[in-house]
């Protein structure tokens, strides 16, 4: 964990309140564990395996005559390796925006509303941009696959397509995927959609429904952290899905270890988390500050796992 500024205490009061109030950002902490599952390693640095395609289709003769040897399997992946970082957020009170004393309780509450709900965000985006950057996906090349604004596209056709080339390149099916609510409107609104739905009166089409219509079932789960795309300070106030405009696809599994082909993986010393709310006073500020520290990584496991597609 990170250094403790010098007075720093544990606010026993604030820790109890984040807890509370955990379940309010539950949903977008769960999307995370869903796109890249924590592995605890009870350790600040280590390995993990790699998978790389040969390992999926390695086809060996294991017959043994009486008597003679086992066929002893290659592996054909390599390691990469993880270092647990520390990361940490904090906010602070001045004393200007406390208005009495009998209302600081709840001042200090608001300021850890605040700053659990960055936390929660910061941790998916983390996350994401692991997903999105340095090659750790592979990009479709399936005709027209997210072209999902047009009628004439089957989606559901060129959804096959893509778990085809998943199999193709992997040996392995894709079960998750990630979609923003704007992306999943126009696909459950396709007209190609809706003529899969048997009877004359629908009455919508629901993501297990667009589940049971893909040739292999993936769990899809709507993108619930929105992300401000105007930065801090500016007159306008636009936010956005962090996911919108691609679907991704991948192999993930909710036990997942340092060994196992899940595309993505948070690890950590721990269980991760926060062990509580810090405070300690900032007299340069003439502020009271309270902090959430934690140590993490996020890797992947294999670029090959895991399908990027663009939306128009």
């Amino acid at each position: 964990m990170a250094t403790n500024p010098q007075g720093a205490v544990l606010s026993t009061a604030l820790t109890q309140y984040a807890f509370q109030i955990a379940a309010d950002f539950a949903g977008i902490m769960a999307e995370c564990d869903f796109l890249a599952p924590r592995v605890v390693t009870g350790a600040k640095k280590g390995d993990f395996s790699i998978f790389d395609t040969k390992q999926a289709f390695l086809n060996y003769d294991a017959q043994r005559g009486i008597g003679g040897p086992r066929r002893r399997i290659k592996f054909a992946g390599s390691t990469g390796s993880y270092n647990n970082k520390p990361i940490g957020l904090e906010i602070g009170l001045d004393d200007a925006e406390v208005e009495s004393d009998s209302s600081r309780p709840k001042q200090e509450q608001a300021k850890i509303m605040t700053l659990m709900s960055n936390w929660a965000v910061s941790r998916f985006v983390r996350a994401w941009n692991v997903a999105t950057t340095s090659g750790n996906y592979t990009a479709s090349t399936v005709t027209n696959s997210g072209k999902w604004s047009s009628g004439s596209i089957d989606p559901i056709k060129v959804l096959d397509d893509e778990i085809a080339q998943f199999a193709n390149r992997t040996g392995r099916l894709p079960n998750r995927g990630i979609l923003a609510l704007d992306n999943w409107i126009t696909l459950r609104n396709h007209p190609e959609l809706i003529k899969r739905q048997p009877g004359a009166a629908n009455i919508g089409v629901s993501l297990d429904q667009l589940s049971a219509m893909l040739a292999a079932p993936i769990q899809f789960r709507l993108n619930k952290t929105y992300v401000g795309t105007t930065g801090f300070g500016s007159s306008t106030d636009t936010k956005a899905a962090k996911v919108l405009g691609y679907c991704m696809l991948w192999l993930g599994q909710d036990n997942a270890t340092l060994m196992d082909p899940s595309w993505l993986k948070t690890t950590s010393r721990d269980n991760g988390g926060f062990g509580g709310v810090m405070q300690y006073r900032d007299n340069t500020c003439a502020s009271d500050i309270f902090y959430l520290d934690d140590e993490e990584d996020v890797v992947c496991a294999s670029a090959l796992c895991a399908q990027l597609i663009t939306i128009s």
